[in-house]
């Protein structure tokens, strides 16, 4: 994905958020697809592609908006977190210091992250057996560690937990107690999202920030019908849709959604499928595949050997049972069903061939 191009079709209906190869976080306008960075290395990741959200706290990065609830003087705003971001700074010497913003009510799942910088380097949830810090969702609800930690710079980590709340408003925010480290911590990009998911950081200001889904796709420069092989390279999705797929690629008719197949997540973190029209048929080609965790694999048809499907280089799954492609299949939509059931991670490499005269040894080879 060095450029979107001519023959790709790409649209998002907001900004939204990605790690470039060098630099800050950054917010990329409406319909520029994102090509994504690992936080921590800055290696290329792929096209990200995920369903809307919405950021449900203002002033998620600048000090404006967030509110030092304890003694005054422990809590400071900083510019120098690592990355050129801005925050809070925790500097208490006894007690307790917090930053918290407040919510309105809600009734069911709410995932919060927020970037933490630890002045030692260590990982937040390391602290010698005491919390330098918890999460609070809502008022009545403090989260002590361990949370999902993805490390994101030399010192920084995007801490990240999920809880059920009933109803009540209140707060959200990060507590750093008193411990024998004194460990000084630096807080940035506050994110609460509905739902038991964490997507990729969208940055606010003084409103809450909606992200559109991505809906990437290209008409099919192949004919399915006369023999076909697609390998693809990607990173398996965070979190799952529930009740329905997460789309790594759908082959489909120029203008509805019929008679498609492709590669699915089918609504499980850890499992590829091949999926066949209407949803009847679907053949496993790997599980056990970590949320995040980069994968490749390969599928073909040919009149000679029907269906083919292999992931990580596993065992070729051939399927004789399911019928040739349909002759009306016209377009590729990648990362979505044309914007429905969401990749919800990178998708990093695709491939195309007008043929599916590999062998098993050559498919589970793809892109490996």
């Amino acid at each position: 994905w060095g450029s979107v191009a001519a023959d790709l079709v790409f649209a998002r209906a907001s900004a939204a958020g990605r790690w470039p190869a060098s630099g800050p976080y950054e917010m990329v306008g409406n319909n520029v697809l994102r090509i994504d960075h690992d936080p921590f290395t800055r290696t290329p990741l792929g096209a990200r592609i995920e369903g809307a959200a919405t950021n449900l706290l203002t002033y998620s990065e600048f000090p404006n908006g967030l509110a030092n609830a304890s003694a005054a003087g422990l809590a400071t705003a900083v510019s120098d977190i690592e990355g050129g971001r801005t925050g809070i700074a925790l500097n208490n010497s006894s007690g307790t210091a917090f930053v918290y913003k407040t919510k309105a009510a809600h009734t069911g799942p709410l995932s919060l992250a927020v970037d933490v910088e630890m002045e030692d380097g260590i990982p937040p949830t390391v602290t010698g057996g005491t919390p330098t810090f918890n999460l609070l969702i809502d008022t009545s609800y403090t989260i002590p560690p361990p949370y999902n930690s993805v490390r994101i710079g030399n010192k920084t980590w995007r801490v990240s937990v999920t809880k059920t709340i009933n109803g009540a408003g209140g707060f959200v925010g990060v507590v750093q107690y008193q411990t024998h480290e004194q460990r000084r911590i630096k807080v940035t990009g506050f994110q609460l999202e509905a739902g038991a998911r964490v997507s990729s950081y969208i940055v606010t200001g003084a409103t809450t920030g909606v992200r559109g889904a991505d809906n990437l796709s290209m008409p099919l420069p192949i004919v399915p019908a006369t023999g076909f092989t697609m390998a693809f390279r990607a990173r398996m999705p965070r979190y799952v849709n529930v009740g329905d797929a997460n789309v790594l690629l759908n082959l489909m008719p120029a203008a509805s959604t019929a008679n498609r197949i492709g590669i699915d997540n089918f609504g499980r973190s850890n499992e590829v499928w091949m999926a066949f029209p209407g949803g009847v048929g679907t053949y496993r080609l790997a599980t056990g595949i970590a949320p995040g965790a980069e994968f490749y694999g390969a599928l073909s048809w040919s009149a000679a050997q029907g269906w083919r499907g292999t992931a990580l280089g596993g065992t070729v799954i051939n399927v004789t049972t399911q019928p040739a492609p349909a002759a009306d299949l016209a377009r590729i939509t990648i990362g979505s069903r044309a914007g429905a059931a969401p990749w919800n991670d990178t998708i990093e490499r695709l491939a195309m061939w007008s043929h599916g005269v590999f062998t098993d040894v050559q498919l589970q080879g793809l892109l490996a």
